[in-house]
Parts: structure tokens; C-alpha cells; sequence
């Protein structure tokens, strides 16, 4: 009894002329049904659990990629003592798709805020609310 890995690197050994699939697509085979092999036949195939997705974070590796971090604020917007420094962020709701959100934006040094209701979060309906906030604020 061998595994599937074990058995795909001693045929590519003892078959060097021949062209050998990797062992990641003998696995997609044997999933596909197209190899006579069965999952249930492979034992350590049935013990392992299957890997989690991660979903990207965007303080992570793309963090870089979304704007200027909150900590490099210039200090008049840190200490509150000039009118317009405005802070804009969105409110979600529950996580279905097609799901409103709530745009705000509040004025540092009064507090001032404006909402917005947008029927989604893409880059251009918020940038649109955002905008239609900033016409309509006087």
C-alpha cells in the first residue's frame, strides 16, 4: 500500500522516458472519477481533513495597496482645531450580497455627520454617494 505521491515519483524513477503526471493532477483525476481509484480507496486520502480557504485580509498583504495608513493623520487633523477634515467610512450589514450600505462621513473638529444609504459597497456607488455627500452638505 503506497500513496498516491509515493507511487507517482517511483514511476517517474523507473519510467524516465515517459511523461508523468504531477501529483496534484493524479489527485484532481482520482476526485474527477476518470482514474478506476477510488478516494474511499486511498487511506490517508480519507483521514485528512480538507484545507481551510483563508479569505485575504485587507490589513495584510494588500494594505498597501488601499491608501495612507490612519497613523500618518498630519497633526492640525490629530488635534481637532480646523474645520474640514472630514472621515468617511462605511457601515455594512449582514453579509449577503446585493446588501445596502450606509455611507458616513463626520467632521473632526465639530463632529458634523452626514449618512448616505448606497445599494452597494463597489468603488464606484460609494465614490457616487460620497460625492452626492459633498454636494448636498451646505
Amino acid at each position: 500500500l503506497h500513496s498516491v505521491d509515493t507511487f507517482v515519483q517511483s514511476y517517474k524513477k523507473s519510467h524516465p522516458e515517459e511523461r508523468v503526471p504531477c501529483t496534484k493532477t493524479v489527485y484532481a483525476l482520482i476526485n474527477a472519477a476518470v482514474l478506476s481509484i477510488r478516494n474511499i480507496d486511498l487511506p490517508m486520502k480519507t483521514r485528512m481533513r480538507p484545507r481551510k480557504k483563508t479569505v485575504s485580509d485587507p490589513k495584510g498583504r494588500n494594505a498597501r495597496y488601499l491608501g495612507r495608513s490612519i497613523e500618518e493623520r498630519a497633526p492640525e487633523v490629530l488635534s481637532r482645531e480646523t474645520f474640514g477634515h472630514w472621515e468617511v467610512d462605511l457601515v455594512l450589514g449582514k453579509k449577503t450580497k446585493n446588501e445596502p450600505v450606509i455611507i458616513t462621513m463626520v467632521e473632526r473638529k465639530t463632529r458634523y455627520f452626514l449618512t448616505k444609504k448606497v445599494w452597494g459597497k463597489s468603488a464606484a456607488l460609494v465614490q457616487k454617494g460620497v460625492l452626492d455627500l459633498m454636494k448636498n452638505k451646505d
